[in-house]
């Protein structure tokens, strides 16, 4: 034979080697696995029956393959829910501030002492403007006058005009617009003592700030909250013929806010004209998010990484971020800050001029790019996401008329208006609602969601997951690794030999000379043939003990015991059948088998002499079984282990 050939064969001994090694393990999975889709496909009798449950296998598995795709992009997508409870405080609801303008920036008695000309005053009302579209002529011209009066007002007063300092000092503070208050139905002796001035994108304000005096109401209802009473001055000198667009309105402005937040008169308040009663209604919501890292949009506080350096000395919030964000944009391009976006007094503030051809600039910018005024530079963007912890206050405003005979208001006689405004703010309910963002689906509901599919369609469970594991890792071991090949070999060779030990055993009856019964003794008889049936067990390596030496008799127990005692006689016959061999051990005791057996069942005499002639005498009565070997093989059909 050529090493081809040679070759050839032996490729072709692993070959069949691999398969059996593939073979017994896919028993040994079949037989145990609780994945009944596998088992069915395995113990198929017929072709139709395998290809049927292949067909059902793999459709059960592309369901589950959708199912949990669908529940993976759920989860990749981070749902959310909210949780909203109703809490009543036991020690009543604390109040926010409350901050109140007038729409008229400056008034006539304080702006004499600046001995401002008109023309330099409507010039410098400009500078609350954010979009400027004046002609630049125009500007330049008014610029000029601006500047002239600065070089006075430095040299008669030694100091650099300020607009913050401007507006702070000609501006409706508390003592001009607020007569009285009263908290809870408590007039309060000094309130003035209990505000503090602000400079907001309306001018200057006048705030209540809760954070000293901790006002708590304690009942609902208009009467328990702010009574706050307003006097504008009637016989002011309007000047509207110059105040920009946002000074246009008659009255006051009214905004409610968190105490660590800088009001936005423009955006977040609620307008009242002179004359009237304003009833503001809060509802409270202690609103918490999650935050980006985890699932959510929230920003938790300032990061450098995103909102780069800081210009303002506030906590995080989205208002604060946009300002923050539009005060770095205009000292980028403009190098100065409007009056009505800046939040800090450290920063030179833009000229009506300056805010002109820095728009001029944004403009040409934006025909560049569209989404210019979005992003507002082309390094860096602006990310304001909400906070993760903030209370809302939702307002529900109503007004009314005030009466000339309440005793609270006075008419003024000259031009027949009301000069005075009543503000009203409250609690609607003590209570307020907590809304807490949560997970839809945790990782464990994920897995219980997967588990389930799993269970659905497949019958499976982590057990059966192991359980494949350990398969295939068998079944690709015992085919790449040579030892265990050998082992398999081996324990092949052994089983053979063991079966081949087997032994042929020959049971020998005696021959009963018997008188001839009656008719009434023969259930006797039968009952006495039924009790000398035995059993026929075979005699492998491992009981090579004769029957004899048994200590239970196999022979009947109504013999005499003067008769002489009986010989077993055996025959060693080998039998070659085929055996599942387990890798494990040498001996498979985890199935029960039946042995190819050839048993011969010999009469024997009732007389002494015998038992020494037994040997040159014919049998009475021989009975031959030959039986086939079965194994008991779970998960199979049941069916009789002896086929005649």
């Amino acid at each position: 034979m050529s090493d081809g050939d040679q070759r050839t064969t032996w490729d072709d001994k692993k070959q069949r080697i691999y398969l059996r090694i593939c073979d017994y393990e896919t028993k040994e999975f079949s037989g145990l696995t609780t994945y009944h889709g596998l088992v069915r496909i395995y113990n198929s009798n017929t072709w139709p029956s395998r290809i049927f449950w292949c067909v059902v296998v793999l459709s059960c598995l592309f369901l589950f393959m959708i199912h949990s795709g669908f529940l993976l992009l759920n989860y990749h997508s981070k749902p959310t829910l909210f949780q909203v409870n109703v809490i009543v405080p036991e020690e009543g609801l604390l109040f926010p501030d409350i901050t109140i303008c007038n729409n008229k920036p400056v008034f006539a008695e304080k702006l004499k002492a600046w001995k401002m000309p008109s023309d330099v005053l409507q010039y410098v009302l400009k500078a609350y403007s954010k979009d400027m579209e004046s002609d630049l002529k125009i500007l330049t011209s008014e610029q000029a006058e601006f500047v002239k009066y600065t070089n006075d007002y430095r040299n008669a007063t030694k100091k650099v005009f300020s607009f913050m300092e401007f507006f702070s000092s000609v501006g409706a503070d508390c003592h001009s617009m607020v007569e009285w208050c009263a908290f809870g139905g408590v007039p309060l002796d000094e309130c003035c003592q209990q505000t503090q001035p602000i400079l907001t994108d309306s001018g200057l304000c006048v705030r209540f700030p809760n954070s000293k005096f901790q006002h708590r109401q304690w009942f609902s209802g208009w009467a328990h909250g702010w009574q706050i009473m307003l006097k504008i001055d009637a016989n002011e000198e309007n000047e509207s013929n110059f105040l920009p667009d946002e000074f246009a309105d008659e009255g006051v402005r009214v905004a409610v806010h968190e105490a660590n937040e800088f009001p936005s008169m423009r955006a977040h308040s609620v307008s009242v004209p002179p004359g009237t009663t304003l009833y503001t209604g809060i509802d409270v919501r202690n609103v918490t998010l999650l935050a980006r890292h985890d699932w959510g949009l929230c920003q938790p506080d300032w990061d450098p990484a995103i909102h780069g350096d800081l210009v303002i000395p506030f906590g995080y919030s989205s208002r604060h971020c946009e300002a923050n964000c539009l005060m770095k944009r205009y000292l980028e391009i403009c190098e100065c800050v409007p009056l009505a976006v800046t939040l800090a007094d450290q920063f030179p503030i833009c000229t009506p001029l300056q805010l002109a051809q820095c728009q001029k600039i944004i403009n040409s910018k934006k025909k560049l790019n569209s989404s210019f005024y979005l992003n507002f530079s082309d390094s860096q963007t602006c990310f304001c996401d909400v906070k993760c912890e903030q209370l809302q206050y939702d307002l529900k405003t109503s007004y009314g008329n005030l009466r000339a005979s309440d005793s609270r208001v006075s008419l003024d006689d000259d031009n027949g208006k009301f000069s005075r405004i009543l503000v009203n703010v409250y609690m609607r309910e003590i209570s307020y609602e907590r809304h807490e963002q949560q997970k839809q689906m945790q990782t464990a509901d994920l897995l219980s969601n997967i588990a389930g599919s799993m269970g659905l369609f497949l019958g499976m469970s982590t057990v059966t997951l192991l359980e494949i594991f350990i398969y295939l890792f068998k079944s690709v071991w015992g085919t790449i690794n040579s030892d265990r090949q050998k082992q398999f070999v081996e324990a092949m060779i052994m089983e053979e030999n063991e079966l081949q030990s087997e032994q042929q055993v020959i049971v020998v009856e005696e021959e009963q000379n018997e008188p001839l019964m009656s008719s009434d003794q023969m259930p006797l008889l039968h009952e006495r043939k039924a009790s000398r049936r035995i059993s026929i067990v075979p005699i492998s390596a491992y009981n090579t003990g004769s029957i004899g030496q048994r200590k239970a008799s196999l022979m009947p127990e109504y013999l005499a015991e003067d008769r002489p005692p009986k010989r077993s006689i055996s025959a060693c016959a080998p039998l070659l059948g085929s055996r599942r061999v387990s890798l494990a051990s040498n001996h498979d005791r985890r199935r029960a088998s039946h042995q190819d057996s050839v048993v011969t069942t010999i009469g024997i005499p009732s007389s002494s002499t015998a038992w020494s002639s037994f040997s040159a005498e014919e049998p009475n009565r021989i009975n031959v079984f030959h039986t086939r070997r079965h194994s008991a093989v779970p998960n199979k059909k049941r069916g009789s282990f002896l086929d005649f």
